[in-house]
This record gives C-alpha cells, structure tokens and sequence, in this order.
C-alpha cells in the first residue's frame, strides 16, 4: 500500500487523485529539487523544477493516455525567495503536446479542492540559483562500448537484429552497453546512449535490450531511462555534427538519428518544444528541413510543419509521413528512398 505521508506535496496529491480516480504517479519521489524563477511585476514566477517530486497523470488537454503531464511538487506551495513571492501554479508540463497544452481549467480544479491553509510554505534563500555548480556529466559505471568483445550478448543481438553496425554505433555515436545499471537495475542489460551537445555530454539514455509490449509499460517495465536533471527539451541530438549538412531530418528518437546518419536529428517527443525550435533556427536555419516523425505522430508533426514551413529553415520545412513504424524500423538505404520520393513530389 503506498504511503501518502511521504509525499512531498500531500494536499496535490490528493486533489490529483480525486480528480483522475487515484491513477496518479510518481517520479522522482522524495527529491526535493529546486526551481528556477524569473521577475515578473511584483513578485517571482517558476518557470521550471528540476531533479525533484513529480506527479504524473494523463493530460486532459491534449487527450495523453500515456501518464505524461507532470506537475511538480513545488506546485501551488506558498513560496518566498527572499523578500519575493513565488509564483508556483505554473509547473505543469506536458511532455506530449509541450508547446500546446493550456492547463488553466485543471488549475482551477486543483485550487477548488486543495485548503491554501494545508500547504507547507517553504522560504528559499535570495542567492539560490539551483545547483551549486556545474560538473561534468559522466556515463553510468560499468559501461563499455557496445563493440567490445565482453559487451552484453543480450545487447549484441538486440542491436545487430535490428541491422545496426557495432563499430558505427561506438566510434561514430559512442554507444556503450551495461551488464548492470544501477539507477535502472531491472529487466536486463542496457544500451547506453551518450547525448552530445555543445562538446559535452548533457545527459544520457539507456535502452532496454528488448522491446516490451504496451502492456508491460502499462505495467511499469520503461524502454528508456533517464537521469535526474536530464532536460531533454532544451536539446537537440546530434545538432554538433547536423550543423554542417544541407538537409537536416527531424526525428523523435537517437535510433532513428543512428539510422538517417549525420543529417538526423532528434528532439525526444512528437514535436519540438519552443527552446528546440529557436536552437534549429539559430544552428541549423541554412538547411532544408525535413519532418520525418514515428507513424502515430503525424497530426502533431503536421500542425507543426504548417506552422513553422517558412520560418525556421531557409530552404522550407518539409513533412513526410511513414506509413507504419518509426524510421529505425527501415534500413538507412530505405529510409532516404522515401525521403527523396516524398519530397521530390512536394516540390
């Protein structure tokens, strides 16, 4: 039976269970974390939490069945950083439609049925700016190239069922493997994705080496892990070496990158968020751009392409839609076929 008392946020939790019939979870439970604040009139606003308490419910706005709205624990708390007042209410982030969702009537929900009197007020120094100094992120321990001889058979065979070279995946995207991954330990070795931006490694991915049903993921068994702080909408994979190609392919994924080769890109969701968007167009504006998203993300990727056709990349942007799959599931030499066909009749 789960312990309500060692929640961060009871009265949150709480309402959130009322609200969607007890099917809320967790995630990074019991990491305080902190927030990062802006000025706005006379007092402060949250803009973001990172490494901390988050609960995870299905998003009303955008239709998500997935669990993938978070609201941070830090929501709706009175807070004071120094002589300023927080503004917490807007630590909903919905890693489905991240640039959409508008979550004002569910605010109002929550606020209708949480007692402003039960929330703990929480006093934040006036200096503090979240971590207290940046450190180089390093892979997991254990971790060995995914070509090495005493690699993981189990990821071995997974990767090269799927036809991806193991020498490719090392000494041209730095691919590891893990016999036992501490922050993850369940469900067999992992696959270690190293994510690159700027020259440095920003954070991490592991991979299960086999592919779950949705039923097992209903279940909890997660294909990906990542680490805590790990802000994947403020990056985009690959973008060092993207930066110097002609044509660039918006991907979700790093395996559709690994499969597309040097021209892929991946932004980690069905659509770029506003920080993604503005670093395409600052590196990557002088290309061509290319949509190419997994089969069950057209609608959102075509809202996008009709937003943005002109305005990110010099040349256009452009949307090709898979007929099923995702673009790791093809063979690189298949996947560009349909690139070219696809975009040669829209042109």
């Amino acid at each position: 039976m789960f312990d309500v008392s060692k929640v961060l946020n009871v009265p949150l939790y709480n309402a959130l269970c009322e609200i969607f019939n007890d099917d809320v979870r967790i995630t990074n439970a019991g990491q305080e974390g902190y927030i990062e604040t802006i000025k706005s009139g006379d007092h402060l606003l949250a803009t973001k939490s990172r490494e901390c308490e988050q609960y995870m419910v299905n998003c009303p706005t955008c239709g998500d069945r997935r669990h993938r709205l978070y609201i941070s624990h830090w929501a709706f708390k009175p807070v004071t950083k120094g002589k300023w007042n927080v503004f917490t209410g807007s630590l909903f982030y919905c890693q489905n439609e991240p640039t959409t969702c508008d979550h004002k009537e569910l605010r109002q929900q929550i606020k209708a049925i949480i007692n402003p009197k039960d929330l703990e007020p929480v006093s934040i120094p006036a200096n503090q700016r979240g971590r207290s100094s940046k450190k180089q992120l390093k892979l997991p321990g254990g971790c060995i190239p995914v070509n090495a001889p005493e690699a993981p058979i189990a990821v071995k065979d997974y990767l090269e069922g799927r036809k991806f070279d193991l020498d490719i995946l090392y000494n041209g995207w730095g691919v590891h493997a893990c016999e036992n991954l501490e922050e993850y330990p369940a469900h067999g070795p992992k696959i270690i994705y190293p994510v690159i931006y700027n020259g440095e490694m920003a954070f991490w991915q592991a991979r299960l080496a086999w592919d779950p049903t949705k039923e097992q993921q209903r279940q909890g068994v997660r294909k990906y892990y990542f680490p805590l702080g790990s802000s994947k909408g403020d990056v985009v994979y690959n973008k060092d070496e993207a930066r110097f190609c002609k044509i660039v392919v918006i991907v979700e994924g790093i395996t559709d990158v690994h499969r597309i080769g040097q021209q892929g890109i991946a932004i980690f969701g069905k659509v770029p968020t506003i920080r993604q968007t503005q670093i395409m167009q600052n590196a990557l504006g002088h290309s061509l751009g290319i949509m190419l998203l997994d089969s069950d993300a057209s609608e959102s990727a075509e809202e996008y392409v009709n937003k943005y056709k002109t305005d990110i990349f010099q040349r256009g942007l452009f949307l090709v839609k898979l007929d099923k799959g995702d673009p790791a599931d093809y063979t690189r030499e298949e996947i560009w076929d349909i690139l070219v066909t696809k975009i040669g009749e829209q042109e």
